[in-house]
């Protein structure tokens, strides 16, 4: 794998985009890790720090406008024209 402005080729929107989502991880992960470093802790606990960490108003958005850190991408490899990609 190559260095973070390879990578941000893959999603078409330049490094600042690249830095945003490593932000984003970074502070998702901030906000769960008490949950994370703890063995005994409830994965409700865990599901609700990730969750209202990705609602809060300070997590970065600047450049992609929404959170896309803990988002699911469907598309892989090239579209088919029919609402799917060909990995599906």
């Amino acid at each position: 794998m190559g260095d973070l402005d390879d990578l941000s080729g893959s999603f078409g929107r330049g490094a600042e985009h690249v830095r945003e989502l490593v932000k984003q991880i970074a502070f998702v992960h901030q906000a769960a890790r008490s949950s994370l470093e703890d063995p005994g802790s409830a994965i409700l606990e865990l599901d609700r720090a990730v969750t209202s960490a990705l609602r809060d108003k300070s997590l970065p958005s600047q450049q992609f406008g929404f959170p896309l850190a803990g988002s699911l991408l469907p598309w892989i490899d090239k579209d088919l024209g029919n609402g799917q990609s060909r990995e599906e």
